[in-house]
């Protein structure tokens, strides 16, 4: 027996109620003028102001020429009436399109609304600037939390008793989705990769297929890791094309829509600045083996061998899911498309050699979707064990002096990144669970 529409509308009240706590709580935390939380500056970090914003803004201009492009001064930017500048074109920006289109829109509503007081000084200034653009950041990132929640809800259509229900508030209490939320902006590429699965399931025409394949291209083009769904939906659409006329040709539409999407912004980033391309590509081929699983084997988390492994790793894990998305009768269980997804996007988060705490929020809307039972308990250990990798991160000094007053051998130094790390065992046991 489904539930009556009044029963659905308390739920979905109840969903957004959630929601709007548990974004206020991550916008808090993140929130550079509110205090510390526990004099733990794990819980206070976010990239979006102390990882990206601060080092560019901090110090303008070609004084530093790690970030900037354009030869800007202090006086230039606090000045009023000035044209904002823009990222990739004005300085070097290491996240894709879509982010960047979201940070300019945020960075320019900042130094606009942001008075420039007679007072102050650019730090302070600065620093005010950074607060509203946090802010704007935060709105479109609950917002992506809240509606990600509903899409799990609207996912779980038919299932038993209060399972949808459950699942959907389940995703608004996770440790990982709390931290990292307003950390980065994996909750937007989550939820735009989530509205392609729910489009696709949608009764109507063809365009149902372009709008998906346009979802998860901008997905792409917000995180580049969601692009290993994209197998698992072609291979699922073609042989859906196969057997009922209502899905002929409808992967020719998805592939479209796909690469519309997930091409064009970054052709026209190239095609805009092209040394900002270049930079792009070279820092994320260059960078550490961050929290991956193959510094236990090779420890300098520098070395080359890293992004070897990780390539032969992902090559294998994915040709592994195209096999599994060939098996007959793949197509005929919608659910079982949920679950190959899973295991596409969990696979290349865990395997890659990158592979960041927030990276958890590609995966939990599909896991709570697919997983059920002691699958779905180990998951929410992993996600409680993965939330810990930031609140530790800043303390990894005074936890090893801890378990060093243990007698456990362990060097008392500040090295989160190294695999002699508490950090990083953390990190070793999150994904060792996600792999099993």
């Amino acid at each position: 027996m489904h539930p009556s529409p009044a029963r659905l509308n308390r739920y979905v009240v109840l969903l957004m109620l959630t929601a709007l706590a548990a974004g206020f709580f991550s916008t808090y935390v993140h929130l550079p003028s509110t205090p510390i939380p526990l004099g733990n500056w794990g819980l206070k970090y976010s990239d979006i102001v102390y990882g990206v914003f601060y080092p560019r803004f901090l110090k303008v201009g070609s004084s530093d020429g790690r970030y900037w492009y354009s030869p800007i001064s202090p006086e230039e930017l606090v000045r009023s009436g000035r044209p904002c500048p823009a990222p990739y074109v004005d300085y070097f920006f290491e996240y894709p399109p879509v982010v960047g289109a979201l940070w300019y829109v945020s960075t320019c509503v900042a130094l606009t609304l942001t008075s420039r007081g007679s007072g102050a000084g650019y730090v302070e200034f600065i620093s005010a600037v950074a607060e509203v653009h946090f802010l704007v950041n935060a709105v479109v990132l609950v917002a992506s939390m809240a509606l990600t929640s509903l899409l799990i809800y609207k996912a779980l259509e038919g299932s038993p008793g209060l399972r949808r229900f459950d699942r959907a508030l389940l995703y608004l209490i996770f440790p990982s989705v709390l931290l990292y939320t307003t950390y980065n902006w994996d909750s937007l590429c989550s939820l735009l990769a989530l509205s392609a699965f729910v489009v696709l399931t949608r009764r109507g025409g063809r365009w149902r297929f372009l709008v998906a394949g346009a979802l998860l291209g901008l997905s792409v083009a917000t995180k580049l890791l969601t692009a290993s769904i994209a197998l698992v939906i072609l291979i699922y659409l073609v042989k859906l094309g196969l057997r009922r006329s209502s899905y002929g040709g409808g992967y020719v539409h998805f592939l479209t829509g796909l690469l519309t999407a997930g091409g064009l912004p970054y052709l026209v980033l190239l095609a805009v600045s092209p040394r900002a391309f270049v930079d792009f590509l070279t820092y994320h081929s260059t960078w550490y083996c961050e929290n991956c699983i193959y510094s236990i084997v090779v420890h300098d988390i520098f070395s080359p061998l890293h992004k070897f492994i990780a390539t032969g790793a992902v090559v294998t894990f994915t040709a592994a899911t195209a096999l599994a998305a060939l098996r007959k009768g793949f197509e005929e269980v919608p659910e079982r498309v949920y679950e190959v997804a899973l295991c596409a996007v969990g696979g290349v988060v865990v395997l890659n050699y990158v592979s960041t705490p927030q990276m958890l929020l590609l995966i939990t809307p599909l896991a709570l979707i697919a997983l059920s039972g002691t699958d779905l308990v180990l998951y929410i250990i992993s996600d409680a064990l993965n939330a810990l990798i930031m609140v530790s991160f800043f303390s990894d000094t005074s936890i090893r002096a801890a378990l060093s007053s243990l007698g456990l051998p362990i060097e008392v130094r500040y090295s989160p990144w190294t695999p002699d790390s508490p950090v990083q065992w953390l990190a070793y046991v999150r994904s060792a669970i996600l792999i099993a």
